[in-house]
Parts: C-alpha cells; sequence; structure tokens
C-alpha cells in the first residue's frame, strides 16, 4: 500500500498543478504531502514545476510549484531528468539563460546521449557565438559545457571567442 501511494504522489502534484484553478484557495484539497517525492519522480515533474515558477501570474498552480520546489531544497532533493525531461525544461529557458541550462544538464545523467533536440535547444539558449564574449554574464564555466553539447562548431566559435579575449586583455596596459 506504501509503494502505491509513493508511485502516486508526481501524479497527484500533476493533476493539482494542472488543474483549473478553485474559486477560493480552501477549495484546493488537503496539503501535499511531498516527502515520499523522489529524484526521478521530480525530474518528471521538472519541466512544469520550472514553467509555473517562473510565470508572473499568481495562481495556485504557481504556489503548489514553489511549495514543491521548496520542499525539494530542504530536503537536499535534485532532479533526475530523462532526455525528453532535459529538452521540454530547456526549451522553456530564455535565450542567455546560461546558469539554468548549466544546471538543466547537470540534473541529467546520460546527457552524453543528447539527441539533436537537445543540441537545438542547447544552441538557441547560448545565442549567437559573437555575442557571448560581450555579455555582461560571460562566464567560461557556464558556455563551455553548452558548446561541448551543441557541437564542434559551437566549441570552435568559443575557443576563437576566448583567444580575441586573450589578445584583448594582453594588449589593455
Amino acid at each position: 500500500m506504501e509503494q502505491a501511494a509513493t508511485d502516486n504522489i508526481a501524479l497527484q502534484i500533476l493533476t493539482r498543478l494542472q488543474a483549473p484553478e478553485p474559486d477560493h484557495a480552501r477549495f484546493s484539497g488537503t496539503p501535499l504531502d511531498t516527502t515520499a517525492l523522489d529524484a526521478q519522480q521530480l525530474g518528471q515533474l521538472w519541466p512544469t514545476l520550472k514553467r509555473l515558477c517562473n510565470a508572473t501570474a499568481k495562481s495556485l498552480a504557481r504556489e503548489t510549484a514553489l511549495t514543491v520546489l521548496l520542499d525539494a531544497e530542504k530536503r537536499n532533493l535534485s532532479p533526475v531528468l530523462d532526455l525528453a525531461m532535459c529538452t521540454a525544461t530547456l526549451a522553456d529557458l530564455a535565450e542567455g539563460d546560461l546558469a539554468e541550462a548549466v544546471a538543466t544538464l547537470s540534473y541529467t545523467p546520460n546527457i552524453a546521449d543528447a539527441d539533436d533536440a537537445i543540441r537545438a535547444q542547447v544552441v538557441r539558449v547560448l545565442g549567437p557565438a559573437n555575442e557571448w564574449e560581450s555579455t555582461p554574464f560571460f562566464d567560461v564555466y557556464k558556455v563551455y559545457p553548452l558548446a561541448r553539447i551543441a557541437g564542434s562548431e559551437s566549441l570552435a566559435e568559443l575557443r576563437l571567442g576566448l583567444q580575441t579575449l586573450r589578445a584583448l586583455a594582453l594588449a589593455t596596459p
């Protein structure tokens, strides 16, 4: 019986996140107990949770998503994303959101098996190579792993950009 409840928690959370907004917060049901949520289940919820947390409109679904994420953080629980959930999470990121992209990849243990959909999303998040060094958030430790996933062209562009930056730094008195 306990195993069924554990398997069911992710489905209960997803159902609540996707349910229509109740007339009043008191009609939302009993509070969710997320202590049974494991890393794989959190990974299955991750794109939906992140999308709702980044939404600007206040809603019960957003509050529920924030609660689930805060509970996971308190428990030091990180998601384990499969390739489909990784792609979905990357698709929701804005161009230049390098820190979130790197975090998303770090939650994906089989990222070495990245497919073209993941590569396309990483290339989109990276943005044009000629802008990597001009962004105020430029950080080689964020761009480098993304460029590796994006493919050899992005990696070559990164190396060229780093050489340009180094030359500029050496030329500056």
